[in-house]
């Protein structure tokens, strides 16, 4: 949980996946270096989420970021990586690949 910090990006992310998965929770140790865990645990999503308050724009740094990420998920894991940024604006943006997107939004059809 990022060091003892108020991670408040962490606290809105919970809160808002809470909305349809109650199992959703920040990680204990998240941002503290090896222990190679994502920030947010919850049924559908492994996620990263990176308070970036001082920048302007979003860049998302495929090796630093990307690639740990899906190096730090379990393998044969069925959950979709995200990466929550939020800038200096306050606002927030979730990336994840394309095909990912579109799965999303072809569960969500078939939901209807």
């Amino acid at each position: 949980m990022s060091d003892g910090k108020k991670n408040t990006l962490e606290i809105w992310v919970v809160e808002q996946i809470k909305k349809f998965d109650r199992s959703a929770h920040r990680v204990s140790g998240s941002g503290c270096g090896d222990l190679q865990k994502a920030d947010i645990s919850c049924q559908k999503f492994f996620i990263e989420c990176k308070m970036r308050r001082t920048q302007k724009n979003i860049i998302v740094q495929y090796k630093e970021l990307w690639l740990k990420l899906l190096d730090q998920m379990p393998c044969n894991s069925s959950k979709t990586p995200l990466i929550i940024i939020e800038n200096a604006f306050g606002e927030k943006f979730v990336t994840l690949k394309a095909e990912d997107f579109f799965d999303l939004m072809n569960d969500a059809k078939l939901a209807d």
